[in-house]
């Protein structure tokens, strides 16, 4: 059986992994932006990481809606954590 998979961000790092995760699992791809996942439906990624062919053969599921990410047992987040001049990261988007 396969694990069911959250990834929350769907930016240069989480996009390529969520694409490859769903080649072996069940996987939600979550965003807050709904503008990013109208383009990625549409198999258009604007950061380049992904080519069109591959998002659109993929089993992964697009979302902005949190009440889809309910059912899932492993969560992978991949948001912007930037640094400050201090080196400290700025948990923000986490949070």
């Amino acid at each position: 059986m396969s694990e069911k998979f959250a990834v929350i961000g769907l930016g240069y790092v989480g996009l390529p992994l969520v694409v490859a995760l769903a080649r072996r699992h069940d996987v939600v791809a979550f965003d807050i932006c709904s503008g990013r996942i109208d383009v990625l439906r549409r198999g258009i990624d604007s950061t380049n990481e992904v080519p069109a062919e591959d998002l659109r053969g993929s089993q992964l599921r697009l979302t902005d809606d949190s009440g889809d990410l309910k059912d899932r047992e492993i969560f992978v987040v991949t948001v912007p954590t930037p640094i400050d001049e201090a080196n400290r990261p700025d948990f923000g988007a986490v949070l």
